[in-house]
């Protein structure tokens, strides 16, 4: 849509022409399936054997990652941090490009006064007030589009596209020779794929490629269904005994002990609390329905839901429910909102609550992970856009079958009926779903395939290959050494003409 609404953003830099004439760019094969398998899976055909390789070189892939929210806190440093620290540095040339919409967020801690990132490799790009008004509205643009053509880079790849009005209006720029978008924001970026080449997502939490594939306007780059996407390190952390937030640093442990009263004084503390802090611009009307169903099915049920920042929008979600059945003064009674709470209360929210609801159609990512991190089961319906199905998809990694037939709803109906089976532990089936879970959730943390796969990955879709045979390497010196400087020669010219 904003791309036929505003044509003029669409836009390819001189030196890519340049590079695409001197046959660096793979575009033409991005929807191939020699550089892409009927399963969006790497081939690894751009080995020396593949009729369409791209050309060898003797140096690292130029590799620059790109992202709004790359500020502490944020969601998407929080996801992509683990792997991207710890790509190989002999591989990869890398650059952080923070396009800092708020000038008010500082850069996450990890691009800062980091020995293993060079401060020139952390580029902060903040928009000046005086370009944001009438004619120079668009200058902006301009100058960052200039910045980051002057890096040289072979692949730009964008944690998150659609947050940020700022970096979506960027990535209709075509700046690299190959251009990537993950699930920073579990969505297509809807641009043209011959400016946005690649959308890499997660086989485990994405429908079979046939259909998954047609959700995005880029070609879909799949990682391994029977490996976790990314490296995650525990959001609980242990010290001196005591239970902390990774987080804010705050031990939980006593409020746990001390009950559910100390934690949410508000809310009645006896019933079965089954409680979704997914915010409610997530919750669709359908989720009042789960909701309505839920108390009709437990008497003793309490629904514990996160309140909206804005009145209205507190107003239309109480309005669903009373559409959805909940209207009368009893089931009013045993719904309760509540605010955003620090992260050690919310860790204790979870713990004391009974069973954790997943929000549809957009469930929880970093919220699942921590309900299963504390034992607790959470109860989820995948629907067919990825943003929905991250709880699948972490479940299929703790490959329980059993597990999955207490927690993962096919329809409606059924989401009711497993959240009140876990709510009111039925033949102990919480009991039973919570030891499997953490007997399991182990295999969540500290794992080093991701980052072996977002390598094969970047390697499959780079422009170049790098030169590994060592018995060709005298052979092929002369020959590569006059290509690169051609190549750089190139390059050069293009960038001090834009």
């Amino acid at each position: 849509v904003v791309v036929s609404l505003f044509p003029d953003l669409l836009y390819t830099s001189p030196m890519v022409t340049r590079r695409n004439l001197l046959n660096l760019n793979p575009s033409s094969a991005s929807n191939d399936n020699d550089r892409s398998g009927e399963d969006g899976s790497t081939t690894g055909t751009t080995s020396n054997n593949s009729s369409s390789k791209p050309p060898c070189v003797r140096r690292k892939i130029r590799l620059g990652i790109i992202s709004g929210f790359l500020h502490e806190g944020s969601s998407v440093t929080l996801d992509f941090q683990g792997v991207i620290t710890r790509l190989d540095t002999t591989i990869f040339d890398i650059w952080y490009i923070y396009l800092r919409e708020r000038t008010n967020l500082e850069p996450a801690k990890f691009l800062v006064n980091n020995k293993d990132i060079p401060s020139d490799r952390v580029i902060m790009i903040s928009r000046d007030p005086e370009m944001n008004v009438g004619e120079n509205s668009h200058m902006w643009l301009g100058e960052t589009r200039n910045r980051i053509v002057k890096l040289n880079l072979d692949i730009l790849y964008y944690l998150d596209c659609t947050m940020s009005s700022h970096v979506h209006r960027l990535a209709m720029s075509k700046l690299a020779p190959v251009q990537a978008v993950s699930h920073g924001h579990p969505m297509t970026t809807g641009i043209p794929s011959q400016i946005m080449d690649y959308y890499i997502s997660w086989a485990a939490a994405e429908l079979p490629y046939s259909k998954s594939s047609k959700h995005y306007t880029e070609t879909l780059k799949l990682l391994p269904a029977d490996t976790l996407h990314q490296y995650y390190e525990p959001r609980v952390v242990v010290i001196n005994n005591e239970r902390h937030s990774a987080n804010d640093g705050m031990p939980f442990g006593k409020l746990v002990a001390a009950g559910r009263r100390d934690v949410l004084p508000k809310v009645p503390s006896d019933g079965n609390w089954y409680l979704c802090m997914s915010k409610p611009f997530k919750l669709h009307p359908e989720f009042s329905n789960f909701v309505a169903g839920i108390l009709r099915a437990d008497p003793n049920a309490r629904i514990i839901l996160h309140d909206a920042d804005i009145p209205e929008h507190q107003r239309i979600l109480r309005r669903r429910l009373e559409n959805a059945g909940v209207n009368s003064i009893e089931f009013k009674q045993r719904v309760h909102f509540v605010p955003v709470q620090p992260h050690h209360r919310l860790l204790a929210l979870y713990e004391l609550s009974t069973v954790v609801l997943d929000g549809y159609p957009a469930g929880g990512c970093t919220t699942t992970r921590e309900v299963l991190e504390l034992g607790k089961a959470i109860i989820t319906l995948p629907a067919k856009f990825l943003g929905s199905r991250w709880t699948l998809g972490y479940y299929n990694i703790l490959n329980d079958s059993k597990l999955n037939d207490a927690v993962i709803a096919k329809n409606e109906n059924e989401y009711v009926r497993l959240a009140v089976a876990l709510g009111t532990n039925s033949n102990n089936i919480r009991t039973e779903t919570e030891k499997r879970i953490r007997d399991n959730v182990h295999k969540l943390f500290h794992r080093d395939e991701p980052i072996q796969e977002w390598t094969k990955i970047f390697l499959d879709i780079s422009p170049i290959c790098i030169h590994t045979d060592k018995d060709t390497k005298k052979a092929d010196e002369d020959t590569s050494n006059e290509r690169n400087k051609s190549l750089n020669k190139n390059i050069n010219t293009c960038s001090s003409q834009t």
